[in-house]
């Protein structure tokens, strides 16, 4: 168990290895308005190689969430679930650090590699998704109610932010839009973390629910 909860702790520690090198781009590449540009547009940037290595950091943290559910989520099939929800956010997240963004230069460009990372970002969203609510429902039915509590309202969040990208990407604020479900998503990424790592001594249910 205890190579679960290790397992555990450095994934969080890698999703949070991500969100310090996003919040460091702003910083290093101020030139590009945080409102209206994606943040895999830093790529380009002559910092771009550190994004796309937390990128791929963080896709390896998410592997390690999904190896270290199983000591921790009551039940194979919603281990199952989950653990196979994070390996889709891993893919998500490595094939965005693996790829560039297309930008437009003199016109619409389109790529391979614009077109895999544009499909990176819905792989990982399908992930953030299914993963969300699978982790809620599998609390609930474990009976552990205030983890299943705040797992629910993550799962809801993380609808809600997507909602709110589409929309301010119509209003011309996709930048605002995206950094607003990144927030969500690697924060809820740590917190399962934090959870599987650090509160294992939960990880025999009361009763498990059919």
């Amino acid at each position: 168990m205890r190579t679960q909860e290790t397992a555990a702790r450095i994934g969080a520690l890698a999703v949070v290895v991500l969100a310090l090198t996003l919040a460091a781009m702003h910083a290093v590449q101020p030139d590009l308005d945080p409102m209206r540009h994606y943040v895999s547009e830093y790529a380009y940037g002559p910092f771009g190689g550190w994004l796309q290595v937390g990128y791929v950091v963080a896709a390896a943290g998410a592997l390690l969430l999904a190896l270290s559910v199983a000591a921790w989520l009551p039940g194979p099939r919603w281990t199952a679930i989950v653990a196979a929800s994070l390996v889709l956010v891993a893919v998500g997240l490595a094939a965005t650090g693996l790829t560039r963004i297309d930008v437009p230069v003199d016109g619409n460009v389109s790529t391979t590699s614009g077109t895999f990372h544009e499909l990176a970002g819905y792989v990982a969203i399908l992930g953030l998704l299914v993963g969300g609510f699978g982790l809620a429902a599998a609390l609930g039915r474990a009976d552990r109610d205030r983890l299943a509590g705040v797992a629910w309202r993550y799962a809801g969040i993380v609808v809600v932010a997507v909602v709110a990208t589409i929309v301010l990407q119509r209003l011309d604020l996709v930048g605002l839009g995206q950094r607003i479900f990144l927030a969500v998503a690697l924060s809820w990424l740590v917190w399962v973390g934090m959870q599987a790592g650090g509160r294992t001594e939960q990880a025999e249910p009361r009763a498990v629910r059919s």
